[in-house]
């Protein structure tokens, strides 16, 4: 017996001492792997003052911080065990950038709060075509033909049991579009389809009443305001396939006795159109808008009628007012901000040019400007506009149009973008003016091809997209790439691809590894491209990098 006790207790300390020499051969090895540099194109010099890092990660909670100075050649290699914990401040990236000691930080990573959740005008709802109301708040807005159009034929199903199938012309009962959304801001979901149906059902039922409606107030008073400013005539060639059936097995008590389902078709005759805009989210202290422009065009490209907006065309605002609710998370009670859209005070603040079709809106990452891009004549244009004053130099050409575009801000304002062609713009603040009255503005210091993989190498298709539901241009911005500028040239940094590194391996030649591959453009285009890798790159050891904790400084 003892001898068994004897052995036990040997074979735990074996295992305990290897599982700690494993931990400690690992550490080490992670601790030494440094990164090397590789010129891959161009004068290194360009390079030097740039500073360049990475977090990666691996399954078994290993975090991996890797950096490389160009100005003195030193790589740091550090890293820290241990789940990464949720909190609100104290990134370990930051940390690691302030202190340029990796084991000085927490292991935390930022959260941030975002406002918006799936923000996204529906423009496809056709609630609103087949539910009529007896409500005053929706003012009249409530078209009765197609009302009463599919009335009667939900009170036919619903007495002889029978469905019925059939196709409408939309002009010929509706005149303009129903601004539909369905969108959360912060804890709280607006969604004007559920709160038409509910009061719908409401309203059937004869129990239509101030208190009950209140659960829907501010989904309608949203509705009828959009519905008030954004007048958009119907196409005379959108039409629409419908089908009534009666609902077998139902619960009164949230829906009505039949099914209406209608599609909109999509063929040599037919087109359609939705209220679909491209957004951005302005947030500031105590100040948050919502910028939106309403999209233009129809399913197959064609121009609309906008010249009856109430306004003009051009960027709306619509300002979100914070309160605060309670939420119960299991056995605590949590606050959480209430983001209320002000449906009063909607208001165009910039107008833009009818003819173009906007894809794109984004705000730099101080908030300070907005940058639109654009599709007119076969090429993308970009206008940045100054935030603050709404005053811009205009609009830009950056390159031929293609049915993807990616873009990616630094941290100083920079901004890049490539149509996935070969074709890269590159745009850099400039400040005029004495000091202390300075005023920003933009130089376009380089738009043009480079070489035939520098898109795919430094932009990701994988990126943070706000396509249009249907719409014929793909636009979103690159999490993962990092960029920063100086003196007429913008350093762009990003984690390559197996590819790339020519480690195909068993992994996807695209997945991207715990490498950096650095460039640097200047107004003659691609100045420097190079590459910094050491063993643990390899896309067979399982650290995958953190691509959004990049990080370039000049």
């Amino acid at each position: 017996m003892k001898k068994s006790i004897i052995l036990f207790i040997l074979l735990t300390l074996l295992s305990v001492g290897g599982i700690i020499y494993g931990c400690v051969f690992v550490d080490a090895v992670i601790s030494e792997a440094k990164l090397t540099e590789e010129t891959l194109v161009g004068d290194r010099k360009v390079a030097e003052g740039i500073s360049v890092g990475f977090r990666a990660d691996s399954g078994d909670d290993i975090h991996w911080i890797n950096s490389y100075d160009y100005s003195s050649g030193k790589s740091e290699s550090d890293f820290k065990r241990g789940e990464i914990l949720e909190a609100e401040e104290n990134s370990i990236f930051d940390d690691i950038q302030r202190d340029k000691s990796f084991g000085k930080g927490d292991l935390t990573k930022t959260v941030k709060t975002s406002l918006y959740e799936d923000i996204r005008f529906t423009g496809w709802d056709t609630e609103s075509f087949v539910t009529e109301l007896d409500y005053e708040s929706l003012n009249g807005l409530q078209e009765k033909e197609i009302h009463a159009f599919y009335e009667k034929v939900q009170e036919r199903v619903v007495e002889s049991g029978k469905a019925e199938s059939g196709e409408i012309r939309l002009g010929n009962y509706l005149d303009y579009y129903p601004v539909c959304f369905s969108f959360q801001f912060g804890a709280q979901r607006y969604d004007s389809g559920s709160a038409l149906n509910g009061l719908k059902i409401y309203d059937v039922k004869g129990n239509l009443s101030p208190e009950n409606g209140a659960a829907y107030d501010r989904d309608v008073a949203l509705y009828t305001s959009l519905n008030d400013i954004f007048k958009i005539p119907v196409i005379d060639n959108e039409y629409h396939k419908y089908e009534v059936s009666k609902a077998e097995e139902y619960n009164p008590e949230i829906s009505l006795g039949y099914n209406t389902e209608v599609t909109k078709l999509f063929d040599g005759k037919s087109d359609y159109y939705e209220f679909d805009p491209i957004m951005a989210l302005q947030e500031e202290k105590d100040n948050n808008k919502l910028l939106f422009i309403v999209n233009n065009r129809t399913a197959k490209g064609k121009p609309v009628d906008v010249s009856q907006i109430c306004g003009g065309y051009g960027v709306y605002e619509l300002p979100i007012e914070e309160e605060s609710t309670t939420v119960e998370m299991g056995p605590r009670v949590v606050a959480v901000p209430d983001l209320i859209p002000m449906h009063d005070d909607i208001s165009m603040i910039y107008a833009i040019d009818e003819t173009a079709e906007y894809v794109e809106m984004s705000l730099s990452e101080d908030n300070r400007y907005l940058a639109i891009f654009s599709v007119k004549d076969g090429k993308y244009f970009v206008e940045m506009i100054d935030a603050d004053s709404w005053t811009s130099d205009g609009i830009v050409e950056i390159f031929p149009t293609s049915e993807m575009m990616t873009y990616a801000w630094g941290e100083d304002g920079s901004l890049v973008a490539t149509n996935h062609e070969d074709y890269v713009a590159v745009l850099v603040r400039r400040e005029i003016g004495e000091t202390g009255n300075k005023e920003i503005d933009y130089d376009m210091i380089y738009s043009g091809k480079i070489s035939s993989d520098f898109d795919d190498t430094f932009f990701t298709d994988k990126m943070a997209s706000k396509k249009n539901s249907y719409g014929k241009y793909h636009c979103g911005v690159d999490l993962g790439l990092a960029v920063a500028s100086t003196d007429g040239k913008v350093a762009l940094v990003q984690n390559p691809t197996s590819k790339d590194l020519n480690m195909l391996s068993d992994t996807n030649k695209n997945d991207r590894l715990a490498a950096l591959e650095v460039a640097v453009i200047d107004k003659d285009g691609l100045a420097y491209r190079g590459l910094l890798k050491n063993e643990l790159s390899d896309p067979g050891n399982g650290i995958v990098p953190v691509g959004s904790e990049n990080w370039v400084k000049w």
